[in-house]
Order: structure tokens, then sequence, then C-alpha cells
């Protein structure tokens, strides 16, 4: 099960009974960091006991609609995938991340630095055709050389900005660079 995007509580909670045994990818979901009854599900589901019981006690027609008990046993997992920075987030509600936080196998991928994220944007162009549909290979170097040399004008260094400037190459071979 994915959700890309927004949730709420009740969604959330209709969620994880529909992943109860398989997983569940919160990509991009933010808000479930934001609101303190989603963080608490969220907490019930990955805590670390042998029996994960989740329960929305609250009288609800979207859950009697969906035929979907008040408390289930989860035993699935949930993957969060967020450009929130979680570290700096738990600020504000530090008791309910430090608990989600300990019960995760949790990754930080921020790149921080144009170094960093140059070295990943190279590794990624000569290691996975993600750029062949956009550009013949053969030029593939013409990009990261691009990028090298005038990192520090780009608003953003992502691998959207790879793409960009892998159609732009693409679409305008002799003007490209302009």
């Amino acid at each position: 099960h994915q959700v890309k995007g927004t949730i709420s509580p009740i969604a959330l909670y209709i969620e994880l009974y529909r992943a109860r045994n398989g997983v569940l990818i919160l990509d991009d979901a933010d808000e479930a960091f934001m609101d303190n009854e989603s963080l608490q599900l969220l907490k019930a589901a990955t805590e670390s006991t042998k029996e994960r019981n989740v329960s929305y006690r609250k009288l609800s027609m979207a859950l009697e609609a969906e035929g979907i008990p008040q408390e289930f046993v989860f035993e699935g997992c949930v993957i969060i995938l967020t450009n929130t920075n979680l570290e700096e987030a738990r600020k504000q509600r530090q008791t309910h991340y430090d608990a989600i936080m300990s019960r995760a196998h949790y990754i930080n991928a921020v790149l921080a630095t144009d170094r960093e994220k140059i070295m990943r944007i190279r590794h990624i162009i000569t290691t996975t055709p993600m750029l062949n549909q956009f550009l013949d290979p053969q030029y593939h170097q013409d990009v990261i050389d691009f990028i090298e040399e005038h990192h520090n004008r780009f608003r953003e260094l992502s691998i959207r900005t790879v793409v960009k400037l892998a159609e732009l190459r693409s679409a305008f071979p002799s003007k490209w660079e302009t």
C-alpha cells in the first residue's frame, strides 16, 4: 500500500489496517508528522513489542462504511519517505519523534553540500540508464561536465536538474549550454 501526498489521521488508520500484514509506504505524506493523532497511530504501528495493537476509539462513519474495526493487530511494516529533516522537525514534537525514531531504521539521506550532490549525480548518471530516455548516452558526460562547472549557479542541484539539462541537450544540441 502506498500513499503519496497528504493524509488525515482516519485515512492513516485505514491505510494501516489495509497494510496490517504487509507494507505501508508513506511517500511525502509529511502531514502525518505534524498531527498528534497521526503520530500516535504511527507509534502504535511501529511499537517494538511482539503484538502491536493499533486502535482508533472515536466514532467514525468512514470505519463503519469500510467495515474496519476500531482496533487491530498490525503485523506489517511502515516505510516513510520524506524530504523533511526529521532531526530538525523533532524539536517541535520531540517525545513523539523520539519514540518513532527509536523504533525505526532511520536513514538520513540528505546530501548537504554541492560536492556530495555532484558525486551522487555522477554516480547515478554513470551507473544507471536513467538519462537514456532523455539523451543519447554519448552525451551524458556533457551534462556531468556542465553541472560540475556551473553547479554554484543552479537554484537547485538535484536529479531533476540533470533531467532538465539532458532534455535541453537533446532538444538544442548546439545551444543547450546557453
